[in-house]
């Protein structure tokens, strides 16, 4: 790309590489959530697929910093991307991924981390989940009691998360835990990344009236985790989640670094309608985030 690229020029060039490297969305296509378990595979498979290419092709994270392989350019051209895709199929399996996992670690891991992940993400091979609910929680997050334990070097992780969108289907989580039993609840909490499929991790798919399982529940039996799976300093956790949560609420409004889903606008993701729908199916439509 020319550095002296307008936002314009840059929604022609794209347009061009759209209209040849991607499908059209035939008929009426949801950015929803799958009815079908085997169709939401399809469709996270295909996402990756989608995803992959759109990098090889020079236009992934357009707001993500260019060392991490982003394209580091301002929020204009992103919008000039949403207008040359729009009719085409993109990969909504990312959304998460790009719009609140990505940011969080571009704010708070390492050189190293960042340097390992954030490309994959960009790429394609690797979706993240949020393990931040708890079954016993409601809506006191910073009362949570999986813990995080310190056995020599590393640390033993147990107990259980809920309401995990896709973590059948994902590679990494982020997953607070508490580390500090001794201190006020706030401050006594890690946050830490780890594969979801690691050992001690139980992941079990929870059905759904509507027949599918987009929501799981998580175990964790002295899961090990090392120091440098932290996200942050141990301890720090509460600012990393709040930053995390401030990241779920621009992607949800329209304005994060997620190319491929603009909340608020044409093309919003029909996800959150039907998460709206469940909550108000269960009982819980009134039940709002303290913080305390």
């Amino acid at each position: 790309m020319s550095e002296q690229e307008t936002p314009e020029e840059f929604r022609t060039r794209a347009r061009a590489w759209v209209e040849k490297n991607l499908p059209p969305i035939e008929g009426h296509a949801s950015a929803g959530l799958a009815i079908d378990d085997d169709e939401e595979l399809r469709q996270v498979a295909r996402s990756r697929e989608l995803q992959k290419k759109i990098f090889d092709g020079g236009f992934a994270g357009i707001r993500y910093p260019k060392e991490y392989g982003g394209q580091g350019l301002p929020r204009e051209y992103q919008v000039a991307w949403h207008e040359a895709t729009a009719g085409y199929q993109v990969p909504t399996a990312f959304s998460v991924t790009h719009g609140i996992i990505g940011p969080t670690l571009v704010d708070f891991g390492t050189e190293e981390q960042k340097a390992q992940h954030i490309p994959a993400m960009l790429d394609g091979r690797e979706l993240w989940v949020q393990f931040l609910s708890e079954p016993s929680g409601g809506s006191d997050l910073a009362g949570l009691l999986t813990r995080a334990d310190r056995d020599g070097d590393m640390f033993r992780l147990n107990g259980s998360k809920i309401w995990s969108t896709g973590a059948h289907f994902c590679d990494y989580t982020m997953v607070l835990a508490r580390t500090n039993m001794d201190v006020p609840k706030h401050a006594g909490l890690s946050m830490f990344m780890m594969p979801v499929r690691s050992p001690g991790v139980t992941v079990t798919p929870i059905k759904l009236v509507t027949g599918g399982s987009h929501f799981c529940q998580e175990f964790f039996d002295d899961v090990q985790l090392s120091p440098d799976q932290l996200i942050g300093p141990e301890n720090d956790g509460w600012r990393i989640t709040s930053k995390l949560l401030n990241h779920e609420r621009n992607m949800i409004g329209g304005n994060s670094l997620n190319d491929h889903a603009v909340g608020g606008e044409e093309g919003e993701d029909d996800s959150i309608g039907e998460l709206a729908a469940l909550a108000k199916a269960v009982g819980r439509n009134d039940d709002s985030y303290t913080g305390s």
